[in-house]
């Protein structure tokens, strides 16, 4: 941390994700590595050559007591999934460079808050509808969560900032409608998302049997048809004398059906 004598200072970026980046500790690292470029080209930009005390200072462009503001890169992850991408530099190596040249090889940590990881005791403590958005966030697909959320009278969302509102949306990719106005009440349309994943998952299930109940009639008239055929064979090879219809006859009356479905199957 660099002082002035009065005030301490350091630079704080953030980065937010929605996705996993499996390439984020380098990304980080050129964002911070620029950003400490610009400290010394500004600081060269700035001092009088002969302020420098030292040819090496000179060259630098930086003096030797001349301190550099620490950058510190937070990487904030919104998305639902657990964070699986690696959290250094180091684990982006195979592990055979590693195990030989593990002393010479800098590492970088990536500064990682992964929302998933933040308990409830936590978000409690917010006082800002960041809390609204991220128990939002955590719960948007539990139903009875969500309902337990929306319930009482003293509901936290019946008063919700319009752009915190709009990242609740954006967050879980949730349709609902947002009212206008300054402050929103979210409750009404909390509730008709609840009802539409409802009627989706109803629609869903409905979906499945119809395609399940067509897949076994399909199965048992095939099954059907193949018996009716080997039916007909055999007794062709039995009593060779037989006719066509005639044998059409006799299977359609062994198997109670009539005599155009064997036909039909036969020739099919």
């Amino acid at each position: 941390m660099v002082t002035d004598g009065e005030l301490n200072y350091l630079l704080l970026g953030v980065e937010n994700q929605l996705g996993i980046h499996y390439a984020m500790p380098v990304r980080t690292m050129i964002y911070d590595s620029l950003q400490y470029g610009q400290q010394i080209q500004k600081r060269t930009a700035a001092q009088e050559s002969s302020s420098f005390k030292s040819g090496n200072e000179f060259l630098s462009g930086f003096g030797r007591e001349q301190k550099l503001i620490p950058v510190i890169t937070l990487v904030v992850y919104w998305g639902k999934g657990k964070w699986d991408g690696p959290l250094s530099l180091k684990e982006m190596f195979e592990p055979a460079f590693l195990n030989r040249y593990s002393d010479c090889i800098q590492d970088y940590r990536l500064n990682l808050l992964d929302l998933n990881d933040v308990p409830d005791s936590v978000m409690d403590k917010l006082e800002t509808d960041l809390k609204k958005v991220l128990y939002f966030r955590k719960y948007s697909d539990d139903k009875e969560k969500l309902k337990e959320l929306i319930r009482t009278e003293h509901s936290m969302y019946r008063c919700v900032a319009r752009d915190a509102a709009f990242l609740m949306r954006e967050l879980t990719n949730a349709g609902f409608e947002i009212p206008e106005g300054d402050t929103v009440d979210m409750c009404k349309a909390i509730a008709a998302m609840i009802q539409e994943k409802a009627d989706e998952v109803k629609a869903e299930v409905e979906t499945r049997a119809r395609e399940e109940i067509a897949r076994a009639k399909k199965e048992t008239a095939e099954a059907k048809a193949k018996t009716l055929r080997s039916a007909f064979q055999m007794m062709s090879k039995y009593d060779q004398t037989l006719s066509q219809d005639e044998i059409c006859r006799m299977v359609a009356d062994n198997f109670q059906t009539t005599v155009d479905e064997v036909r039909k199957t036969i020739i099919s």
